[in-house]
């Protein structure tokens, strides 16, 4: 472990993991091994942006050998979320992004897992699509959540229901209108900012022991 011997500001530090990573001794999800009864999953996912899912047919999926277990949103029912509960585990009635998952795949290898995702059979109807957010904050935008109201919510998050705004919030301090009157100059502009990925070496990788 790094130990710091002054104050590491204005210096170059080393990662305390950084050893570890670049000479590959580091433990990932794919190192851990449960020998040789080890599943693997593969998912379906939308290739739309915006669409009602007409039917989900897994039969050819669950023909192929190999496979133990094909899963849709029929079998998950209820959503998730941190402080809105918005977000189903598998798509049900309709996909809301590209690549959302709409079915899951168990099956004995990785190889036989993407087979028979490719198996399964997804009925889509596309719906008018938002790509801009400024666009989706519009009345007139086609709506991605006509049930918002009735998620579960955290008492501190204000969703607005029967528009895309999942949030909103307004600060009053003081005085703003005199405030305005008082500035030497006032700048205003509008500035969008790229979504961010950190680049991980191991990306979102789960290893799952069953112990009854």
């Amino acid at each position: 472990m790094t130990e710091f011997t002054s104050e590491p500001v204005g210096k170059s530090v080393p990662r305390i993991d950084v050893y570890e990573k670049v000479t590959g001794s580091a433990t990932f999800a794919d190192d851990m091994q449960f020998g040789p009864g080890l599943y693997f999953g593969r998912l379906v996912r939308s290739p739309y942006a915006h669409a009602l899912i007409r039917n989900v047919d897994i039969t050819e999926a669950l023909q192929l050998p190999g496979v133990k277990a094909v899963v849709t949103g029929a079998d998950v029912p209820n959503n998730i979320g941190l402080y809105l509960v918005d977000r189903p585990i598998l798509a049900r009635e309709r996909v809301r992004y590209v690549g959302e998952p709409v079915a899951g795949v168990v099956a004995s290898s990785e190889e036989i897992a993407h087979e028979a995702a490719q198996l399964v059979q997804v009925e889509y109807k596309e719906l008018p699509a938002i790509f801009d957010p400024v666009e989706a904050a519009q009345e007139a935008a086609p709506l991605l959540h006509p049930d918002l109201e009735e998620y579960t919510v955290a008492n501190f998050i204000f969703p607005k229901p029967g528009t895309n705004i999942s949030e909103h919030f307004k600060l009053r301090r003081g005085d703003v209108h005199a405030a305005w009157e008082q500035c030497a100059a006032i700048v205003e502009g509008t500035f969008r900012l790229p979504q961010i990925q950190h680049v991980p070496i191991e990306p979102h990788v789960a290893v799952g022991l069953w112990e009854s």
